[in-house]
């Protein structure tokens, strides 16, 4: 049987190559394929490159990733730092996972069933009918009787998957509040550390945002938590919470969580950090702090580590980092790296890291990229030296951040699938726009975009940046080019793009284009991006064949609306003093 399935394998991605060959090669791998003892060895012959030349047009026949690092520079990283420089072995074209560059249709449907409607709350988990997920991630959450806590007409199964999608996908990066505390609390109907303002936030969380709405409840936070003593200048303090060890610890949580939120709207949104001085409350996790959920491990902690240095470097917003010379580059570029090299066991990458390692590495390394981002353009020859460090750097965190994006597809895109590695998605294809005419451009570009896709058809926020990127793409003329104009893989993916559900216009600021000269949202943001997509839609650009959509899913839609309004209410009845 394991002989028949690679046969198949075997079969299927000879099929491919020749399938997407430009015409003057095909005769050519026809006669080797015929030459050869069998379709393995074809492969093992395309593979080494024995078969000639790889084509930009076909994506599966390039190296994917090189074994030997590409400079010095990346080497010494590998050695001196391996917890987030790890040595990339090869990825053999045999290895990889068809599945995630939608190549088998029937393959892709099954592997992200989700549902197409912007109104419900679904996940890949959810939908499969196979992940762990499906059962409560804490039993205290069995029997949830949700009416106690609020008014919106929500079944009790609904509320229980929102809140345990939460906890296992994102409460390990973004612990927003002691979980133990508060599903105590939450399933006694009653206590200090839960209230129907926090379960509406919870549940208004799996609801589709408003970037533009949001952020005025991301200034209200800022405000609460100065006035609560959460974090300010050394002087903020909490009256009564060194004598009472649940307020500390749900202090601490809240003050690390609402400061790693800030921070990564700050790095993402190319914004100032609305918090000028971190908490000074213990980290969860670290020493003196409360302890972390088992299922969290210590990812918290390093991640609020993380952003203590990110807060340091773009705290007074990109655009201000970027003006700064390159030495001030280098200084946190050092930061980064010693912290790299503090980093435990359980917070380093490895084979079986859980998917919020995965997480925080892969925003770790879109941070250094942007550290280096304002390098990279052309300078004269005089400063040509300064700059190839700066280079090697970049290049090196791009190589991790492929390797790591292809890890997460792989291992958790049917499980553990979650809004927050889209930095990543965006990074990399920002890279490969960059430099389309690289070998393996097209296979990374493949590979990342059907990651948005997989996320943007649960995600209303993913929707308006794939088709972002794809504007940025006509703009800068990347489809145009040849071996680009003529792949059908990439056709397919702007088809896939375009066929997503549309349910009005966006409301973000959320920048898209990240090498742009221009510091205009109206040129690089995603709202205005994913307008002029739909803009050249309409207008009927060239299309490929369509893509085959999942029918609706027939469950429970709740009204955003009642939800808002929850929070709304709860916000102007609150008093904090």
């Amino acid at each position: 049987m394991i002989e028949l399935r690679k046969g198949s394998k075997d079969l299927f991605q000879a099929l491919e190559l020749l399938r997407t060959a430009p015409e003057d090669s095909v005769a050519a791998m026809l006669q080797d394929l015929r030459s050869r003892g069998s379709v393995s060895d074809f492969l093992q012959s395309v593979d080494s490159g024995v078969a000639g030349a790889s084509s930009p047009v076909n994506p599966l026949a390039t190296s994917l990733a090189g074994a030997s690092a590409s400079s010095p520079l990346e080497l010494d990283l590998n050695m001196r730092y391996s917890n987030a420089f790890p040595s990339l072995e090869p990825l053999k074209i045999a290895d990889v996972d068809l599945g995630l560059l939608a190549l088998d249709k029937h393959l892709s449907s099954q592997r992200s069933a989700t549902p197409t409607t912007s109104e419900s709350f679904s996940t890949p988990s959810d939908t499969s009918g196979e992940s762990p997920q499906q059962q409560h991630i804490d039993h205290r959450l069995e029997g949830l009787q949700i009416w106690q806590w609020t008014s919106v007409p929500i079944p009790d199964v609904l509320a229980e998957q929102a809140i345990s999608f939460y906890l296992a996908n994102e409460h390990p990066v973004l612990a927003f509040f002691d979980a133990d505390l508060f599903l105590r609390d939450l399933t006694s109907a009653g206590g200090r550390f839960c209230s129907p303002l926090l379960v509406s936030s919870l549940l208004a969380w799996s609801c589709h945002g408003q970037d533009r709405v949001g952020l005025f409840y991301l200034d209200a936070s800022t405000e609460i938590g100065r006035r609560l003593g959460l974090f300010g200048d050394k002087d903020a303090t909490m009256p009564g919470i060194d004598d009472d060890e649940e307020l500390k610890s749900a202090a601490s949580y809240a003050a690390w969580g609402s400061f790693g939120w800030h921070s990564l709207h700050s790095v993402n949104f190319r914004a100032k950090h609305r918090i000028d001085h971190p908490p000074l409350l213990p980290i969860p996790g670290d020493i003196f702090g409360p302890a972390l959920n088992d299922q969290m491990g210590s990812t918290f902690t390093w991640i609020s580590k993380f952003w203590l240095i990110t807060h340091k470097v773009f705290g007074e917003g990109f655009n201000s980092f970027s003006r700064l010379p390159m030495s001030h580059a280098h200084q946190m570029y050092q930061l980064l790296l010693d912290w790299a090299a503090a980093l435990p066991d359980e917070v380093k990458r490895s084979d079986d890291c859980p998917h919020h390692v995965l997480v925080l590495h892969i925003w770790y390394h879109t941070a250094i990229i942007d550290i280096w981002r304002p390098f990279l353009e052309s300078y004269q020859d005089a400063y040509a030296s300064r700059n190839s460090s700066a280079n090697a750097a970049h290049t090196a965190s791009v190589q991790q951040l492929k390797r790591l994006l292809y890890v997460y597809r792989t291992r958790f895109e049917s499980t553990h699938m979650t809004m927050f590695i889209t930095p990543g998605f965006l990074t990399l294809i920002n890279e490969v726009f960059r430099n389309p005419e690289a070998s393996d451009a097209q296979f990374w570009f493949i590979l990342s975009a059907r990651g948005c896709l997989s996320i943007a058809s649960w995600c209303k926020g993913l929707r308006g940046i794939t088709e972002g990127l794809m504007t940025i793409g006509w703009q800068n003329g990347t489809f145009k080019r040849h071996g680009w104009a003529e792949n059908s893989m990439i056709e397919d993916i702007r088809s896939a793009t375009r066929a997503l559900v549309q349910d009005g216009a966006y409301s973000s600021l959320y920048p898209i284009s990240l090498d742009s000269v221009s510091e205009d949202m109206g040129d690089i943001g995603m709202e205005a991006l994913a307008g002029e997509f739909q803009r050249l839609t309409a207008q009927n650009e060239p299309r490929g064949q369509e893509v085959e959509m999942t029918g609706e899913q027939q469950i429970w839609k709740g009204d955003q609306r009642d939800l808002n309004l929850t929070l709304s209410e709860a916000t102007e009845e609150e008093e904090y003093n």
